[in-house]
């Protein structure tokens, strides 16, 4: 087999030859181009169809728009009345904004682990972290795999829980059925430069609540109540009209990129299953559509015979620009001082801090709608990296052994340096 581009041989692909993102044609050109000349640049037409269009394609009776999805996290405990002395369980394994949100309105969260396989907030786990002060749980629909809507609704309601789901990951997702959306008391979802749909930035809250839509709206709108009068302290999280001509073009791709995706990681999964060490997370059978935001790779190091670090890294020079996942946030130097002083709990989060250090790679949903020959490099590079896994791992250990020499010199250069003078 090849040797590995590491080790001086060449690589399976180019970086550069992975689809790009945004993706954008003459729907997005012509759809601004008239926004422009209309003059009406914010609360217009365009932000009102897309509302009703992408309330419409998930499951949802209202949708309101706003600034960004930690925006319309935050709009929806502000509006849910969660605030200062309240306790809101989230997932440690997750992007920081879904905690921030809640410590922006004063509340508290409460880091809990996450299942095995999926990956998402453990149910068992959000009923653990359940005290007298808790009134929210936001589950993360981690790489678009919903969570287990069952469990979790279950466990909320027997705690009186609102349900905030981060949808971020979820565009178009459906779990049995029904698309994410409305199945908690509101869906916060995020159109920023590296979601699925996006508009460089921008968010919106699902809900079939037509009463709590009313306060969400209101509370975008400084307040105000749709006669224009002041009824509550609120902020300015408007959409523009150019962010929503550009959304309803990606809302009408949706399926079809989706289609693309979990064909594509129908053949990844097929690919790797002669790969120790690596394969395709299982999808929940109660699924019945995963859009495949962030396919995820279980990866042992032990079975594969290399460090998460250095496949890595060899998949880099390959041309497979793989991601590492997220840190926990409860590792995280903000979090962990917030736990310190009080103002944040925590449950064990072993599967979390397992999957960071060395259980989980990401393949992107931007890389996930290449062509088939594209994604077969995918495994042609990882088999590559196990045949030569001994060998890399020694370049591994030379080159840090370099490293560590070359620090050690400089460090003695500086002291020398230091002393003269």
């Amino acid at each position: 087999m090849d040797r590995p581009a590491l080790l001086g041989g060449g690589a399976v692909t180019r970086e550069d030859s992975w689809p790009r993102w945004p993706q954008w044609d003459d729907c997005e050109a012509s759809a601004l181009q008239e926004v422009l000349e209309s003059g009406r640049w914010q609360s217009g037409p365009q932000v009102e169809a897309f509302e009703r269009e992408f309330a419409g394609s998930h499951g949802a009776a209202e949708a309101i728009c706003v600034t960004n999805g930690t925006a319309s996290l935050e709009i929806a405990l502000r509006a849910l009345g969660v605030g200062p002395g309240d306790e809101v369980i989230v997932p440690s394994y997750t992007f920081a904004a879904t905690a921030l949100a809640v410590m922006t309105v004063g509340a508290q969260p409460v880091f809990v682990d996450a299942e095995p396989e999926t990956l998402n907030i453990d149910p068992s786990a959000v009923w653990q972290g359940v005290s007298e002060r808790t009134r929210a749980v936001i589950p993360v629909h981690l790489g678009g795999h919903p969570v287990d809507l069952d469990r979790l609704l279950e466990v909320a309601r027997s705690h009186s829980l609102a349900v905030i789901e981060d949808a971020a990951h979820a565009h178009g997702a459906e779990w049995r059925g029904t698309r994410i959306g409305a199945a908690g008391e509101c869906a916060s979802f995020s159109f920023q430069t590296g979601k699925s749909m996006t508009s460089g930035d921008g968010g919106c809250i699902t809900t079939d609540s037509a009463e709590l839509a009313e306060v969400i709206r209101s509370l975008s709108n400084f307040g105000r109540s749709r006669t224009g009068e002041l009824e509550r302290v609120g902020s300015n999280n408007r959409m523009t009209e150019f962010q929503a001509a550009i959304l309803r073009c990606s809302l009408r791709r949706l399926d079809e990129q989706i289609a693309v995706r979990q064909s594509r990681v129908a053949r990844l999964r097929a690919a790797l299953r002669d790969i120790p060490g690596v394969r395709v997370a299982e999808t929940d059978p109660r699924v019945t559509r995963h859009p495949h935001y962030q396919v995820l790779l279980h990866f042992d190091p032990q079975l594969f015979g290399l460090s998460k670090a250095a496949v890595l890294k060899g998949l880099a020079a390959e041309g497979v620009p793989l991601e590492g996942g997220y840190e926990p946030l409860h590792l995280m130097p903000l979090f962990r001082r917030a736990i310190d002083e009080g103002h944040a709990r925590m449950l064990p989060c072993t599967v979390s801090e397992r999957a960071a250090a060395q259980g989980v790679l990401w393949l992107s949903f931007r890389m996930a709608l290449a062509s088939e020959d594209q994604i077969d490099t995918v495994a042609q590079a990882l088999k590559k990296l196990h045949h030569h896994a001994a060998a890399l791992a020694a370049y591994a250990t030379t080159a840090a052994d370099a490293a560590a020499k070359a620090d050690g010199k400089a460090g003695a250069k500086a002291g020398a340096k230091a002393d003269a003078s």
